[in-house]
C-alpha cells in the first residue's frame, strides 16, 4: 500500500491554523440565504473558469455564469462536463469513501459527458516522466488502499487533498485531463470533511491566484520523483499547497465577516444606508439586547453623549430601533 512520505513543519500548522479559522467564521457567522446562494453560485462559475484556464481554454466568465443560472443551453461541452463533474464529486462525497470507479466515472464525465457502466479504462501510452501504463493500476490501487485506511482517515483532510493532487498529477492514469482530475477529488475530500466552506470557496483552487509559485512547486516535486536517491518527499509540496489556502482563508475570512455585518444591519433596516456609527449601535443592539446611556462611553469612547443621542434619534426617527423609559434611565433596542 503506498504511503506518503511528508514532515508536519510549523508553517503548515500556521497555514491550517488559518484556514480552520475561516472555517470557524463560516460556520457560526450568519449571512442571507441569497446572498449565500449567490456566493455559492460565484465560487461554482470560478472553479470552472479556473480549470479551463489551466487546461489553456479561454471562456467568457459571463457564458458560464449564464450556463450555471440555467439561461444558456448550449455552452462548450467541456463547460458542462465540468459542471456534471461538479455535481458527481459531490455525490461520491456522500459515500465518506473514495473507489477506483468512481474516479473512472469521474473522468469519463469529464471527456464524455455521462457515467456508463464500463467505467474508463487507464490509458495505454507512455507519458514521458509518469508512470508507465503497465504501472497504473497498481499505483492507483495503492493510493486508494491508502485514502481509505486508517491512515488515510487519521491523517488532516487538507493535507490528504494535496497528496491526492500530487499523485494524480505524478501517476496521470488517464490520457489526459489529470489537473482537472486532481482538483475534482480533492474538493470530493474537503466536502467529505466539511472543509469545503459551505460551497462558498474552492480552497483547493487557490493556487491558480499564484500560478507561477504552482509551476515552480510542481517542478520541484517532478525533479524529486525523478531523482530516486532523494525519493518523494511531499514536504515542501504540502506546505506551498496549504500556504496557497491559507492565503485564500485570510481573505474569505474578511469577506465573510463583512457580509455578516451586513446581514445584522440590513435585518435591522431593510431600508435605510447606515452611517458607521449607526451600523455600530445596530450591531450592538444585535449582539446585547439593549443600549443604555451608561454604555455610550464603552460603544464610542471618543465622541461626545450629545452626539450619540443625535444618532439614536435617527434610528428612533427611521423605526429600527424603539426607545423605553426617559432621560438618563432610558433603554433603546432593535424594533
Amino acid at each position: 500500500m503506498y504511503t506518503p512520505e511528508y514532515t508536519i513543519t510549523n508553517k503548515m500548522l500556521e497555514s491550517l491554523t488559518k484556514i480552520e479559522y475561516l472555517r470557524a467564521i463560516a460556520e457560526t457567522k450568519s449571512i442571507f440565504l441569497s446572498w449565500q446562494k449567490n456566493l455559492q453560485k460565484e465560487t461554482r462559475v470560478n472553479f470552472i473558469k479556473a480549470n479551463l484556464n489551466l487546461l489553456g481554454i479561454q471562456t467568457d466568465i459571463e457564458e458560464i455564469k449564464r450556463f450555471v443560472d440555467g439561461l444558456s443551453r448550449n455552452p462548450a461541452d467541456l463547460v458542462k462536463n465540468i459542471e456534471k463533474s461538479m455535481n458527481y464529486s459531490q455525490l461520491l462525497a456522500q459515500s465518506f469513501e473514495t473507489k477506483e470507479k468512481g474516479i473512472q466515472n469521474m473522468y469519463r464525465i469529464i471527456t464524455d459527458g455521462k457515467r456508463s457502466d464500463s467505467p474508463a479504462p487507464y490509458r495505454q501510452e507512455k507519458i514521458k516522466g509518469k508512470t508507465e501504463p503497465e504501472e497504473i493500476l497498481a499505483e492507483m490501487t495503492g493510493l486508494i488502499d491508502w485514502l481509505n485506511s486508517l491512515d488515510g482517515a487519521e491523517t488532516h483532510p487538507l493535507i490528504k487533498a494535496a497528496i491526492i493532487k500530487a499523485n494524480i498529477m505524478k501517476i496521470a492514469p488517464f490520457k489526459n485531463y489529470h489537473e482537472l482530475l486532481g482538483n475534482l477529488i480533492s474538493y470530493q475530500i474537503l466536502k467529505v470533511s466539511k472543509y469545503d466552506i459551505k460551497g462558498l470557496c474552492h480552497l483547493e483552487m487557490a493556487y491558480c491566484k499564484d500560478l507561477a509559485g504552482y509551476r515552480k512547486a510542481r517542478k520541484d516535486l517532478e525533479q524529486k520523483e525523478a531523482d530516486k536517491e532523494e525519493g518523494e518527499d511531499l514536504t515542501e509540496w504540502i506546505d506551498f499547497y496549504l500556504r496557497t489556502m491559507a492565503s485564500e482563508a485570510t481573505t474569505k475570512k474578511e469577506e465573510f465577516l463583512l457580509l455578516s455585518k451586513d446581514t445584522k444591519i440590513a435585518a435591522a433596516t431593510g431600508k435605510a444606508k447606515l452611517s458607521r456609527r449607526q451600523e455600530k449601535i445596530v450591531a450592538y443592539l444585535q449582539d446585547y439586547g439593549t443600549l443604555q446611556n451608561k454604555d455610550f462611553e464603552r460603544l464610542f469612547p471618543k465622541i461626545s453623549e450629545d452626539t450619540v443621542l443625535r444618532e439614536l434619534k435617527k434610528l428612533v426617527n427611521w423605526e429600527i430601533i424603539v426607545k423605553k423609559g426617559k432621560t438618563k434611565s432610558s433603554q433603546y433596542e432593535l424594533k
